[in-house]
């Protein structure tokens, strides 16, 4: 769990880390996974990405999409609202080198839809930012899964 001050710079960090993840020859070609929880948050995170063109990046539009991407094991920078995986149905990717950065950790990851989203990704790296004062229970929960 990193904690962040309010205002800009989380997905400043959140750029700037895909970008040295994807890059970083030990974690061969690792899948990025930028996930928000708000609309206004997707297009935000999104539009910083494509500002700064980073390579080989994707936004999901629907379910569909990210269970497509993620099960074909593709091996990009995905964009993503944590809703779509609401509905997923067990493991969509296995891989240990799938990095999955949840922005604003503190509302989404207690829940049912952290925890599909922990069960779709069982070995995924998960790192989770947010700019309110930590609470008790998510560090528990933002974790490398088991």
């Amino acid at each position: 769990m990193i904690w962040h001050f309010q205002g800009p710079g989380k997905s400043l960090l959140m750029l700037f880390a895909a970008r040295k993840l994807r890059l970083h020859p030990a974690l061969k070609i690792p899948t990025v996974l930028v996930v928000v929880d708000r609309i206004d948050l997707d297009s935000q995170t999104a539009g910083t990405f494509y500002f700064a063109n980073v390579a080989n990046l994707v936004r999901t539009n629907i379910r569909e999409d990210l269970a497509d991407l993620l099960s074909k094991d593709t091996r990009k920078v995905i964009i993503n609202t944590i809703h779509k995986f609401g509905e997923a149905d067990g493991v969509l990717n296995e891989r240990d080198n799938v990095i999955v950065m949840v922005k604003e950790a503190h509302r989404t990851q207690e829940g049912g839809l952290g925890r599909k989203m922990r069960e779709a990704l069982p070995n995924a790296f998960l790192l989770g930012l947010t700019g309110t004062p930590s609470t008790p229970s998510a560090p528990r929960s933002i974790r490398r899964a088991t």
